[in-house]
């Protein structure tokens, strides 16, 4: 039986107002840059797949027909 202030084990955890602000701050500032990191991420995905699919098969050198063919004129 539990009685008055003793707490168990699985109830050790921190009470809301013993953080200080500068840890508080430090938890959302890392939060913060770890989200602005995953959004770059996908940021950059989708600018790689517009690349990728810009010309299609002819590719980012040979770009469509026109192109091929004026590079082999002579």
């Amino acid at each position: 039986m539990v009685q008055g202030g003793e707490r168990g084990a699985s109830t050790s955890v921190l009470e809301h107002g013993s953080r200080n602000s500068s840890s508080r701050k430090a938890i959302f500032d890392a939060q913060q840059k770890k989200v602005q990191e995953e959004k770059k991420t996908q940021e950059d995905r989708k600018i790689q797949e517009s690349k990728k699919t810009q010309y299609g098969a002819w590719g980012p050198v040979l770009k469509n027909k026109q192109n091929f063919v004026n590079m082999h004129i002579f």
